[in-house]
């Protein structure tokens, strides 16, 4: 006991336990420091990627409105301008082309005003269009669409023109279908003349065979009868010769 104490060896050993005991502190802090670390990048990832969906599907339902407020755009300008209060105007309802009542719009008008031009006089007005989602307390999308007289007056003269064009267009397809059944005909009446000609063709191929076989067949009773002839002959000489 003397000589360990005397060379120093409690404290060596004194020294070794505080060391096993601080590296055994040190491993569980480290680890203790890396779970941490991970759950802060789990969470990290988490949040961003439920910022990324969030954001598509924000995305997403903004341009759906937008869509759905081109809908009513489209309609707006197809009215006449004096219906623009009765067709046009209306409160939040839902939007009848899309069926599923998701939806829901509201158009309002702004009072007549008179816009002086340089060949003629015009009215216009103008309507803001807000889309809503089911259950929205506000818009999701507002849209202003300028209208006038003018523009409606094109518009009708516009689509005239175009049911003309679809008229025509229609007649021709119907001259079209006419034509392609007389010629789908006259390809069966070709088919069959073309099929009597294989007839007659081959009705000529067998009479010339018959006429063939009739000349073979004359071809032989005349040389049975020149052998006959040969035959009578010579009995008439032999007969003068007795």
């Amino acid at each position: 006991m003397r000589s360990f104490v005397s060379k120093g060896g409690w404290k060596l050993a004194a020294l070794k336990i505080k060391t096993r005991k601080k590296a055994r502190g040190i491993m569980i802090a480290g680890v203790a420091l890396a779970t941490l670390v991970w759950i802060l990048i789990a969470q990290s990832f988490f949040y961003m990627s439920s910022g990324a969906i969030n954001t598509v599907q924000f995305e997403r339902i903004a341009n759906q409105a937008k869509q759905n407020a081109e809908l009513d755009r489209a309609k707006l300008i197809a009215l006449d301008f004096d219906k623009l209060d009765v067709e046009g105007a209306h409160g939040r309802q839902a939007m009848p082309d899309l069926g599923d009542g998701e939806w829901e719009s509201e158009v309002t008008l702004s009072p007549e005003t008179l816009v002086h031009g340089v060949q003629t006089d015009t009215r216009m007005r103008t309507a803001h269009v807000s889309i809503f989602r089911k259950g929205d307390p506000v818009s999701r999308y507002n849209l202003d669409v300028p209208l006038s007289e003018l523009l409606s007056m094109r518009y009708k003269e516009l689509k005239k023109l175009i049911d003309e064009l679809d008229d025509r267009v229609t007649g021709l397809e119907d001259r079209a279908d006419r034509t392609e059944a007389k010629i789908r005909e006259l390809d069966e009446r070709v088919s069959a003349l073309e099929g009597n000609v294989r007839d007659i063709e081959n009705d000529v191929n067998s009479a010339e065979n018959e006429a063939n076989s009739t000349k073979n067949e004359a071809s032989s009773v005349n040389s049975s009868v020149s052998s006959l002839g040969g035959k009578v002959s010579n009995l008439e000489s032999r007969a003068n010769c007795d």
